[in-house]
């Protein structure tokens, strides 16, 4: 809705954020506390901070540990003891362990299998524990530099409750260790000419390390769904020419009721964010604007661009199944609220809305026709400095 350090070079891992040899060693240790129930009236469901320290906010200790195939580990923290109950907005806070709302989107499905492999390989946590995986932490040098290829409906102030896509999951090369390649949704809100106040963003990405629980404010309640777990159903440029393809439905839904941002993925609902983690004028029940798109960083030494792809890879004019894609793109209407609504194509081209860096190096292309029954959707992608007219930001 997110890992290994520089040192030790692993497989790309696949992310989804707020973003893969190994021996396959199916490994546990810690205790073998039982699950415990779930009953909204017990205590327990109240966040509780593990330590006072609001400089250092961490889980609390879990009770099992599990070693996951790509190497990670995977911590089953007591729910009440997540990283969440350290912000200061969430003292006292009592876990909501659903939404309010009954909300299914696109019918999907993402196959027999679960895509990550800690529930692949593990099942997942025992009821009444989140997994959280574990990080490293690295230095990073040079000036990050952000590209993009987005597009988004227009700002509208308080006309948006959130938004759902289905994604492909493909396997950009990243350059370098301090890399990222990423597809998401981003909604937002505060917006002003040239700065925008607060964001919500999710969905997936290659990025050697990890960040997505480092900050207090998001109240996970799924017991099988790692935040920055890897998800092996990824699809490289090889497979793409085959029509083989791998994809995620991603959904931001607010829930009126609960004042909570929910975060479903394949339409199950994973957690939340409470509105009381932001201002007093920022998502309080509604945002100002929704984007969907890709994005890269890398960290300029020179006046070489990135060789770090984004997508699959190939630009959005080689199309199906070559370019990487946003389908399905629908939000949900405040004055209505109506879910699902889908957004009109016409609206993601206007200029300002549709937006790249250089598409010589990313680009973005959106569909007005429907050949495929994909809704509304768009390719996108590049493959940044391997393509000799790819300049970038400066």
């Amino acid at each position: 809705m997110a890992s290994p350090i520089k040192s030790l070079p692993l497989p790309q891992l696949w992310k989804c954020c707020f973003a893969i040899a190994c021996n396959l060693l199916v490994l546990m240790m810690g205790s073998t506390e039982a699950g415990r129930g779930l009953h909204e009236d017990e205590p327990w469901l109240k966040l509780r901070a593990y330590t006072d320290d609001t400089n250092r906010p961490r889980h609390a200790p879990p009770a099992q540990s599990y070693l996951v195939s790509d190497g990670s580990w995977v911590d089953c923290v007591p729910i009440e003891g997540q990283i969440a109950a350290h912000h200061p907005s969430l003292r006292d806070h009592i876990i909501q362990l659903k939404p309010s709302i009954s909300v299914k989107y696109h019918p999907f499905r993402s196959g027999e299998s679960h895509p990550q492999l800690f529930a692949r390989e593990h099942g997942g946590c025992p009821d009444g524990y989140n997994p959280v995986q574990r990080h490293d932490r690295s230095r990073r040098g040079g000036v990050e530099t952000h590209e993009y290829a987005v597009t988004s409906v227009p700002v509208v102030p308080g006309a948006y409750y959130g938004t759902s896509i289905i994604s492909s999951v493909n396997a950009p090369t990243v350059a370098g260790a301090s890399d990222f390649s990423l597809s998401q949704l981003w909604i937002a809100d505060a917006i002003s000419p040239g700065f925008i106040q607060c964001t919500i963003e999710v969905d997936w990405q290659t990025f050697p390390r990890c960040y997505d629980l480092n900050c207090a404010g998001f109240v996970q309640v799924n017991n099988r769904w790692v935040i920055g777990g890897a998800m092996p159903s990824s699809t490289t440029l090889a497979e793409l020419s085959h029509e083989v393809q791998a994809e995620v439905l991603t959904a931001v839904q607010y829930d009126p009721t609960q004042r909570n941002w929910w975060l479903y993925i394949n339409n199950a609902p994973i957690g939340y964010w409470p509105a009381a983690i932001y201002g007093p004028t920022c998502l309080q029940g509604s945002a100002s604007q929704i984007q969907w798109g890709g994005e890269i960083e890398y960290h300029r030494n020179s006046s070489a661009h990135t060789k770090t792809v984004m997508g699959s890879g190939a630009f959005p004019r080689y199309g199906y199944p070559l370019a990487a894609y946003i389908r399905d793109i629908t939000f949900t209407d405040v004055g209505t609220g109506y879910t699902g609504v889908p957004v009109d194509p016409a609206v993601l081209m206007v200029p300002g809305n549709l937006q790249r860096t250089d598409p010589n190096c990313y680009d973005i292309s959106v569909q007005m026709g429907n050949s495929l029954n994909w809704g509304t959707y768009f390719f996108y992608g590049g493959p940044g400095g391997l393509n000799p007219a790819c300049v970038g930001q400066l």
